[in-house]
């Protein structure tokens, strides 16, 4: 995949995160280096964490690409849910500070 990255003049850069915080990190990554775009592999762990990292794709606008697939009513019970709850702030926060420094 680098290769034909490369061959089209585009740089993949591969992320790795098992905990909140690494996500944050990742993202803070993703932020300095400039991404035009994130795409996200399946795991569960991801899938566990999709309203923190919607919510930060959001946020930063960084277009993603999730590649685990849903029926439409799990997708509207999932964005009733984001509007009512209002996750991720500190991360949101964090990254919000570092980003007007």
């Amino acid at each position: 995949m680098q290769e034909a990255a490369r061959s089209l003049g585009v740089q993949i850069f591969v992320l790795n995160a098992g905990t909140e915080n690494e996500i944050d990190a990742a993202f803070t990554k993703l932020v300095e280096q400039r991404a035009g775009a994130l795409m996200l592999v399946s795991d569960t762990f991801f899938t566990s964490q999709r309203s923190h990292l919607a919510t930060l794709s959001t946020y930063l606008r960084i277009p993603t690409l999730d590649a685990v697939r849903e029926s439409r009513s799990s997708i509207s019970r999932q964005s009733q849910a984001r509007r009512r709850q209002a996750t991720c702030k500190p991360a949101v926060g964090a990254i919000s500070s570092w980003l007007d420094a």
